[in-house]
């Protein structure tokens, strides 16, 4: 995803959430996990124990407002590729 916040992604839109997929980069094993505060944007970023390998993970991001994101490990079921922009 880059600075347009813009990207490509498997997407799973429900009635009061979407989801979608993340690509995070580890260089070590990690557990991510606690709140981050985004004040630009207004935007809350909440890791909910995110088990992350070395390499390239692919994570789950789920917004019911647009403000506030939650991040989890697992797989979004029902999830097709789409483009976003924001």
């Amino acid at each position: 995803h880059d600075s347009d916040d813009e990207q490509i992604t498997e997407f799973k839109l429900g009635s009061e959430y979407a989801d979608w997929y993340v690509y995070v980069y580890a260089e070590k094993a990690v557990i991510m996990s606690g709140t981050a505060v985004d004040t630009n944007k207004n935007q809350t970023h909440i890791f909910d124990n995110v088990s992350l390998s070395q390499g390239w993970n692919k994570v789950i991001s789920r917004t019911t407002d647009g403000e506030t994101y939650t991040y989890t490990g697992g797989t979004i079921s029902g999830a097709a590729w789409t483009f976003m922009a924001n």
